[in-house]
């Protein structure tokens, strides 16, 4: 190119080499990626990561060489040279300006330090200054004639090569513990099912349980627990108890949409700082790592895409965020959601090498959750996959003017035991593989769910709604080896949140954590007494609409709607199915359970005026998409 080439050329020429910078940049981001990323990726994982990393990028380069070959307009007089050299330094600007003016950002927003923020904010113009006198002695050489055996684009393009094996080796490389922790430690395996009814497990012998072999003959070899409860019908509030041992009015987390905060520490951190290794596997955007629940994991597979990691590239999650804002999330499930073989079989892998170290994994499975589909098992007649008798993810989208014939609830219910015996498969294959292992007879393993389910009852259809039991009461079966079980069933109410304790305490760590206590002392006789809970729910899709408080205790259950002031109670012994208010005869109830609740009223309506902003526009979209609000 000379002095003399005409502006087209010019800008070109400029263009074309500016996706040199776009490659090197993706290349870049891959190896940040691979070094801080919580996905196990193997090698052909990271090298697919890196090469769509560097293909975006690349294109962002040549974009970015576009736009500022704008500067043509204003240096037409001037040698070609500086021209193309400031418009390669323009495409520098903009690409390191697209990150570090996001983290600049970031810091400012979470740290409030103004001077570090501004100074990230400024550091693009200091890479397009070296970029700009880089090019253009590289440039000048060229008007003079000197050829180069590489041009700048295949020189970017080696670079980003050397860089993508250097990252999916390195990936391999990262500690992911294990080899901390002392010689004898035993494992801890948690499987939480979502959106799983109690009475649908066949060990509890409802004639509406789906068959379950499995789960009923872990029950049979561990202890089964009758009457667990969870405080909070919905995913990542029940969930973020189990974890921290805490009420959700004490971790703070009331809905989906939130952030357990980093001064709550979980069982996985308390077992990370043991040495464990700490691995977690969740198949539903609502339990995603922005929640916070990724604290202490060292593995946190949260990747719900065909390509893992694709997700996690920074203009890749970009175009993703302004999709689920402003398009339309349920057309893309895979966005949202992910089926519970792929998170087995991601859990298998893992397991194949950290089977020899201690360990603590949480495997969590969607599939009862709404919409209910069917699998085509063997003495189910719901239809398949692609044919089911009823579509209920297209009448989910219709919102609240979806209608449903009596024909279509029994197929539907039908179908929501079929998706929970398709997911008994499931959690029979992790226990095959502790099996596979010789692992079984060290490894605590716990099956439960985060909440349950409404079927028809009390007029609510496929939701979690209220605090009714329905949605209230979980299964939950623990076996604990070397533990001599003396009480195989346990009638007591537990909590969900008795969990974390139980965790540490048959790992041999601290005993008191959190607000629970260690529920295997039921199995061994050692407690006997039941454990009253306060409840936490809202009456429909947003608190706004109905938020509620209650207390189930002895078989006694209260509720409170906080919005309109009324107030429940139901004896559960007499009337299991809560048709019968008696709080009218029952004042004196009434007025001791307002006591009990009163600090948890003040401080539920506190945090429920802050709540709804607290979620941004992309993951409301997205939970909205799965039919949650706020």
């Amino acid at each position: 190119m000379t002095i003399d080439a005409s502006l087209s050329e010019r800008w070109r020429y400029g263009a074309w080499r500016s996706v040199g910078f776009g490659l090197v940049a993706g290349a870049m981001e891959a190896c940040w990626l691979a070094a801080a990323t919580q996905l196990p990726l193997s090698v052909p994982e990271v090298l697919v990561l890196a090469l769509v990393a560097v293909l975006v990028m690349g294109f962002a380069g040549l974009v970015a060489g576009i736009v500022s070959g704008v500067v043509h307009v204003f240096t037409m007089t001037w040698d070609a040279s500086r021209g193309v050299a400031l418009q390669m330094s323009g495409t520098v600007l903009l690409l390191t300006g697209w990150y570090l003016l996001q983290s600049a950002l970031k810091l400012y927003l979470d740290r409030q330090q103004i001077l570090p923020s501004v100074a990230l904010a400024l550091m693009p113009i200091g890479f397009a200054g070296v970029a700009y006198f880089n090019a253009r002695y590289w440039l000048r050489r060229v008007e003079i004639g000197v050829q180069y055996r590489l041009s700048w684009v295949g020189i970017g393009a080696i670079v980003s090569a050397v860089l993508a094996v250097i990252a999916s080796l390195g990936h391999q490389l990262r500690d992911t513990g294990g080899t901390g922790a002392l010689s004898g430690d035993r494992n801890v395996l948690l499987v939480t099912i979502d959106t799983l009814r109690r009475d649908h497990v066949g060990a509890y012998g409802d004639p509406h349980a789906a068959p379950t072999p499995r789960m009923d003959a872990l029950a049979a070899e561990g202890i089964l627990y009758l009457d667990a409860v969870t405080p909070m019908p919905e995913t990542a509030p029940s969930h973020a108890s189990m974890m921290t041992g805490k009420h959700p009015l004490r971790h703070g987390v009331l809905s989906n949409g939130h952030e357990l905060r980093g001064s709550h520490e979980t069982v996985a951190e308390v077992l990370e700082r043991e040495g464990y290794a700490t691995a977690a596997f969740v198949s539903s955007f609502a339990v995603h790592s922005r929640t916070g629940l990724a604290q202490g994991f060292r593995v946190f597979d949260d990747d719900l895409s065909p390509v893992p990691g694709v997700g996690q590239i920074n203009a890749v999650e970009w175009v993703l965020r302004l999709w689920m804002a402003f398009g339309d999330p349920a057309s893309t499930p895979w966005l949202l959601e992910r089926g519970g073989q792929q998170t087995e079989a991601r859990f298998s892998e893992w397991l194949d090498d950290h089977a020899d170290v201690p360990f603590f994994a949480w495997v969590h499975f969607f599939e009862p959750h709404a919409p209910y589909e069917p699998w085509g098992l063997a003495g189910f007649d719901n239809g398949t996959p692609d044919q089911p008798k009823v579509d209920h993810r297209a009448k989910l989208a219709l919102g609240p003017e979806a209608a449903y014939t009596d024909d279509e609830r029994r197929v539907l219910e039908a179908t929501y035991r079929e998706e929970v015996a398709y997911v008994d498969g499931l959690v029979g294959q992790i226990l095959d593989q502790l099996d596979a292992h010789g692992i079984a007879d060290e490894t605590l393993v716990i099956v439960t769910a985060d909440h349950g389910e409404m079927l028809g009852e009390h007029g609510l259809d496929y939701v979690h709604h209220g605090l009714w039991d329905e949605t209230l009461r979980v299964p939950l079966i623990i076996r604990a080896p070397g533990t001599e079980v003396l009480v195989p069933k346990v009638a007591a109410q537990v909590r969900v949140y008795d969990l974390a304790p139980t965790i540490l305490d048959f790992v041999g760590l601290q005993n008191e954590f959190g607000e629970g206590v260690d529920l295997v002392a039921y199995g061994e006789n050692a407690r006997v007494r039941g454990l009253w809970l306060s409840l936490v729910g809202r009456r429909e899709r947003a608190f706004s609409e109905g938020a509620l408080l209650g207390m189930r205790n002895n078989m006694v259950k209260y509720i409170k709607d906080i919005v309109t002031g009324r107030e429940f109670v139901f004896n559960l012994n007499d009337d299991p199915g809560e048709a019968a208010d008696i709080s009218g005869g029952q004042p004196e109830v009434v007025e001791q359970v307002r006591g009990m609740l009163a600090s948890d009223e003040a401080s539920f309506l506190k945090q429920v005026e802050v709540e709804p902003g607290k979620v941004s526009a992309d993951e409301a979209a997205m939970l909205e998409a799965m039919g949650y609000t706020e």
